[in-house]
């Protein structure tokens, strides 16, 4: 019955993101908007606001509430003028059709297995992103401060949208909003982009097709389909042959970078390139610089929560130990460790650019062809970008290959789909055949993570070694809440608490003011530990915790960042064995300790500023 009602709250923000879509269009003054873009809209909409909620300190339940009120009262003027939701074309619409049912099984199986999904990760989600929109239901704002991964490995907007989720659903079914409420708007905006493409062919049903094989390469319950689904947004916007509202592209593009700051690569460069399409159009440079300064405003509110800690008390990080740089080639045919191959990914990259540079080649001057253009080069452009150059820096060429699938899925296939409407028959043939060939090559990844889901309730490209799953379920389970929460209890009530444990979503923030130690944050020069906190709760030990033999093995690692990182993590649990040897023991049970750190409280040492 939960889950049923889980799925009814997910229908019901999609309508308020629909609602909320048709709301930016009016004020943009754009009509005729397909219901798919404007549910893109909606969604950057929402994204947006969460960072002005967030910085006003607003973002709590019931504001949440009245959020998704005022979308579904969006909704009114459309339901009014009656617009059809099927082309009035009865080819179009047995197209559309088919792609909607092809659609709604993806969806359905995805409602069916992951709403909740079984399984997490054990350390970004358990350890992060549970725990974001926890952090903003009680404390109405996403800045939490230098020992948290906000403001660096991403700025909220996710952890916004599953606050939405969790105004009425319990913690574990905030994954399904990327995982089935993204995945519908994903599926819905690639078959806007395939519809009618393909003469008598159903080229929507290519564009489902393609997002229902191509391996996500799903790890955690972050912004994968989101991301993908504002970026097709992006992309179909670009693409027609009215230059796209300013304020339109301007807002999905700053949701683009609120969501993860390496997905701002797209809109910088999708936004020059169509510009450089448009160039014989007059007033060009003056509507690329509105589209630039909105985006700049709605992204404002998202660096502004963050901007205090960004520019902070700053250490001097240590050089990056030396370790193995993965040799990732564009070309292998070998696995990939979170599943398909790298050759899987260039070649639908390769299918996006023939059918950009086939159209460019055809209609030169074409406004659509110019942003189907765009779309293609600024996708693959910024997938290169992630694993070449941001992947060595940050974690490696795999995981860059992993960061680039949002920009696959959501701009280079959208971007082959619409050039096979723009092309020639012997033309269209070739990149259709190239379309075709891409999504039989990832079929076989496809089913098998279809019978994942079936059979585990998890797409996640792992799922752990024996004991994993148990660990999970217990970790989010009252049983841990009532653990943590009674060894919390042994720190008088108000008094500030440094908190590092691995299930912090459990924590009672109300009751203690709370720094909440994230690991991964101690890879930036401004983390450091808070002066004159009190208290220490630590978990010391647990299947979690990165032990020194895990974080050796990491700074031994591809990615300078992540060996940096292990190195810096280590470093704080040294301090904290130092600090929790000085101080007095309240509580312990052999995995978690509580500290009285004495009245003087926490003087950082050497280690943090």
């Amino acid at each position: 019955m939960l889950r049923v009602a889980g799925v009814a709250w997910l229908v019901v923000l999609g309508l308020s993101a629909l609602g909320w879509g048709g709301l930016l269009c009016r004020a943009a003054r754009r009509t005729g908007v397909s219901w798919p873009v404007t549910l893109g809209l909606g969604m950057a909409a929402l994204v947006d606001l969460g960072g002005a909620l967030s910085l006003l300190r607003l973002a709590r339940r019931p504001v949440l509430f009245a959020v998704v009120a005022a979308g579904l009262a969006g909704l009114v003027p459309a339901l009014r003028r009656r617009r059809p939701i099927l082309p009035s074309d009865p080819s179009a619409r047995r197209e559309v059709v088919a792609a909607l049912g092809l659609g709604c099984f993806g969806v359905g199986l995805a409602a069916a297995t992951l709403v909740p999904p079984a399984v997490f990760n054990f350390h970004d989600d358990l350890q992060k992103y549970l725990f974001h929109p926890v952090w903003m239901m009680q404390t109405g704002t996403l800045s939490a401060g230098p020992t948290s991964a906000l403001g660096v490995e991403t700025f909220g907007g996710q952890a916004f949208l599953h606050g939405l989720v969790l105004a009425i659903l319990p913690l574990p079914f905030m994954g399904a909003l990327d995982a089935v409420l993204g995945f519908a708007a994903l599926l819905c905006l690639a078959a806007a982009a395939g519809v009618r493409r393909l003469g008598r062919l159903p080229g929507a049903v290519v564009g489902v097709l393609l997002v229902l094989l191509v391996n996500p390469q799903m790890i955690n319950i972050s912004a994968l389909y989101t991301a993908a689904a504002l970026i097709a947004t992006a992309v179909l916007l670009g693409s027609e042959r009215e230059r796209p509202p300013p304020l339109l592209l301007g807002a999905v593009y700053a949701a683009v970078a609120a969501l993860k700051p390496t997905f701002a690569l797209f809109p910088l460069l999708h936004l020059p390139l169509l510009a450089a399409g448009r160039r014989g159009e007059s007033h060009v440079t003056a509507w690329a610089l509105r589209t630039a300064g909105l985006s700049l405003a709605f992204s404002a509110p998202w660096v502004l929560l963050h901007l205090g800690t960004l520019l902070g008390p700053r250490d001097v990080l240590p050089p990056a130990p030396p370790g193995w740089e993965d040799p990732l080639s564009l070309l292998s045919a070998a696995p990939l460790f979170y599943g398909a191959t790298a050759l899987h990914y260039s070649s639908l990259g390769a299918a996006s650019l023939l059918g950009a540079t086939l159209v460019m080649v055809r209609r030169p001057l074409s406004p659509g062809s110019a942003g189907i253009a765009a779309s293609a080069v600024a996708a693959c452009a910024g997938s290169l970008v992630l694993v070449f150059v941001v992947g060595p820096q940050y974690a490696g060429r795999e995981v860059g290959l992993r960061y680039s699938v949002p920009f696959l899925l959501g701009g280079a296939a959208p971007a082959a789909l619409l050039a096979l409407g723009a092309l020639p028959g012997p033309a269209r043939a070739a990149v259709a055949g190239s379309v075709a060939a891409v999504a039989l090559a990832f079929a076989p990844s496809a089913f098998g993570r279809w019978r994942q889901a079936l059979e585990h309730r998890t797409v996640l490209a792992y799922r752990g070694a024996s004991g994993y799953r148990p660990y999970v379920e217990y970790a989010i389970s009252d049983a841990a809440r009532d653990r943590l929460r009674a060894l919390q209890a042994t720190v008088p009530e108000g008094a500030p608490l440094l908190a590092w444990v691995n299930w912090p979503f459990h924590l009672d923030l109300a009751r203690n003011p709370t720094t909440v130690i994230e690991p991964t944050s101690f890879g930036m020069p401004w983390a450091h530990l808070p002066a004159g906190v009190r208290y220490l709760l630590w978990q010391r030990r647990g299947y979690a915790t990165r032990s020194p033999g895990y974080l050796a093995s990491v700074a031994a690692g591809p990615g300078r960042q992540e060996r940096r990182t292990a190195l810096r993590i280590r470093a704080l649990g040294i301090e904290l064995e130092r600090l929790a040897a000085s101080g007095s023991t309240l509580a312990q049970d052999g995995e978690f300790v509580v500290v009285d750190l004495g009245p003087a409280g926490l003087v950082p040492g050497p280690f943090v500023r």
